[in-house]
């Protein structure tokens, strides 16, 4: 599932804090890592691009040596032309099956990685990781992802995330944390092209009727990932979706939430769902972002 791992550098410190839970994961999956600098102008394309790649990937080399994983195939790449058209390129071209990159950068190195991480996260078709924060300093015995927290909301699209996450906790040895967050009832509904809709008032009844239903969507997920050797647990709460994760995880010592993106295709050619929106907007820590297939 984690074959090859694209990790887009921009010369920063910022941007490289990505690339340890790139390689945690590579090591733990014998995946290729493949680093990448671009520069938006062909003109100041130099050797200096191509050695500081080279540096990269001797560096990341001894860094798999340190964690027990020599051998393993590291490659790099300088590029020219729009960023995020060319990680997105080199993604597909390489078939990349996870991208791993800062959230910003300095904007003093190839290229400012800032504007580029949303870019991405719209238009990918494969799972990105999106890391707020490095956490290099971390001992490299501990593991930097320990409990990971999967939102469901019982929807197809919603559980596009659960087999990435489910990989990743087997590889890494995490805990897995199945959240179901029900949403207060509201009186209107506005949505695109819709002036409003009228949703008619559910009951406290109704509400604790459907949280239970919901949570035996849940509960029946946590027996099949634990059915794999996992070690999962459940919780539930109610309120703003976005908000409830972002409350838990903060309270619960979470290292990376997992979520699909309930987006659609359009003229942004894919737009992610407003809970992930928001959540990958305020968490201060890793996020992993799965586009449902049929999106």
């Amino acid at each position: 599932m984690y074959e090859k791992i694209l990790v887009p550098l921009d010369g920063s410190d910022l941007a490289e804090g990505a690339l340890p839970y790139a390689l945690e994961v590579a090591a733990a999956s014998r995946s290729e890592v493949i680093l990448t600098t671009i520069s938006e102008s062909s003109n100041e394309l130099s050797p200096l691009y191509q050695a500081y790649i080279d540096r990269m990937i001797a560096r990341t080399r001894d860094e798999m040596v340190k964690r027990s994983s020599p051998g393993q195939r590291i490659s790099g790449k300088a590029m020219t032309g729009k960023p995020a058209d060319e990680i997105l390129r080199l993604a597909e071209e390489e078939q990349v099956s996870l991208i791993v990159l800062a959230n910003r950068g300095t904007g003093r190195g190839p290229w400012a990685l800032g504007h580029i991480a949303s870019k991405v996260l719209q238009a990918s078709r494969i799972p990105v990781m999106l890391v707020k924060r490095g956490k290099a300093g971390r001992d490299r015995e501990h593991s930097l992802v320990k409990r990971i927290l999967l939102p469901l909301d019982t929807s197809v699209a919603g559980a596009a995330a659960t087999p990435y996450a489910a990989e990743l906790a087997r590889l890494l040895h995490a805990s897995l944390v199945l959240l179901h967050v029900e949403p207060k009832p509201l009186p209107w509904l506005f949505a695109p092209g819709v002036e409003f809709a009228y949703l008619p008032p559910v009951s406290p009844d109704q509400q604790a009727k459907q949280l239970t239903t919901h949570m035996g969507y849940v509960d029946k997920m946590a027996q099949s990932l634990r059915g794999k050797g996992l070690v999962v647990s459940c919780e539930a709460s109610a309120g703003s979706p976005a908000s409830e994760i972002l409350s838990y995880a903060a309270a619960n010592e979470i290292d990376l939430i997992a979520l699909s993106t309930h987006g659609h295709s359009g003229i942004a050619r894919f737009v992610y769902g407003s809970v992930t929106e928001k959540v990958l907007e305020v968490a201060d820590l890793p996020v992993l972002v799965v586009r449902p297939a049929m999106a």
